[in-house]
């Protein structure tokens, strides 16, 4: 009967990946690799998060206007992004901007 349980952790990201744009970056991708990420991007109010073309959105539970401002909404109306596009801010309207298009 073993008196110590042992733990095998997974393998952490580099540094400079942290609280990344798109879960895709990640050198590894496993559970606690996507909290950690998600966590770190909610803390700074950055709801929002690709895992590729897909949207992950956090609700922060209080208002966060600077997200919706209409000065936001024109930059993203006006953009001419594609879902290809380099590293783009993840945003619903990104992702209503690339669906329309």
């Amino acid at each position: 009967m073993d008196k110590f349980k042992v733990f095998v952790l997974p393998p952490k990201n580099p540094d400079f990946l942290e609280g990344c744009r798109d879960l895709t970056a990640l050198s590894y991708l496993h559970e606690p690799a996507v909290l950690h990420n998600l966590k770190v991007r909610y803390v700074k109010d950055e709801i929002y998060t690709f895992t590729g073309a897909i949207l992950i959105a956090l609700n922060p539970w209080k208002p966060v206007p600077a997200l919706y401002a209409e000065d936001v909404m024109r930059q993203y109306a006006t953009a001419t992004t594609t879902a290809s596009s380099e590293d783009p801010v993840p945003h619903v309207y990104h992702v209503a901007n690339v669906a329309y298009q």
